[in-house]
């Protein structure tokens, strides 16, 4: 998962959630690109959450590439 802002608009962070509410990864970078890998995660549902430091109002580009299960075929 990608989130892409602009900096000077105020810092996001990235938190990726499991389906029970656990922080499994999180992206904390200060510049414009914040990235969390779902590789080596078990399929399942889980929750993305974009979140502002200090009061940042800020817009952003939220991008998904998420594997295929293994042998799995790609029904997009």
């Amino acid at each position: 998962i990608t989130l892409d802002f602009v900096p000077s608009e105020g810092d996001i962070d990235l938190l990726l959630y499991d389906n029970a509410g656990t922080l499994i990864r999180q992206s904390l970078q200060t510049n414009n690109i914040e990235n969390v890998s779902l590789a080596g995660l078990p399929a399942g549902t889980y929750t993305a959450v974009v979140k502002a430091k200090t009061n940042a109002s800020n817009s952003y580009r939220l991008v998904f590439d998420t594997p295929l299960a293994s042998g799995k075929k790609d029904d997009w």
